[in-house]
């Protein structure tokens, strides 16, 4: 919540309350493997608030860690291109290494893989714009736009 709002500084500091849960004593398995998850979230959103100040160097640590976590690709792909506007990061090499996986999520009928899908366009269309590929902006645009109107996600104003 604090990310959304801009808090970035703040949410780093939250990070440490549940990055290292440890501690906690006499745990069962699920007990553990909740621990473990904890540990993954706490990572993924470090990785995700150092992008989100600026900090370009740790972007291939972060590919490593979302090769290693796949299920955290789509969401981190999103904060890379967020990142890449606000600081002006040079991603081409990602977004050629992830864009096939990235158009199967067109296909997808899970609505957080077309969530995911939708946001990641919207700020692959601004990347381009930003970087001049206004053509490049233009049909991904249309192209996200086009597609939540055939799955009737878009609701044109009355």
């Amino acid at each position: 919540a604090l990310q959304k709002k801009g808090y970035i500084k703040e949410a780093k500091a939250e990070l440490e309350g549940y990055a290292d849960l440890s501690w906690f004593k006499g745990l069962d398995l699920e007990g553990e493997a909740d621990v473990e998850q904890f540990r993954l979230w706490a990572k993924a959103n470090s990785y995700t608030l150092d992008l989100l100040l600026g900090n370009r160097d740790i972007l291939p640590e972060y590919i490593a860690f979302l090769e290693n976590h796949p299920e955290e690709v789509s969401s981190g792909l999103i904060t890379i291109l967020e990142a890449a506007n606000k600081y002006n990061f040079d991603v081409d090499s990602i977004i050629d290494k992830y864009s096939e996986r990235i158009k199967r999520l067109q296909e997808s009928e899970d609505v957080k893989q077309m969530t995911y899908y939708y946001c990641y366009m919207y700020q692959l269309a601004i990347y381009h714009y930003r970087r001049g590929r206004i053509l490049k902006g233009q049909k991904d645009t249309l192209n996200y736009l086009s597609l939540s109107k055939q799955r009737n996600w878009f609701k044109p104003p009355v």
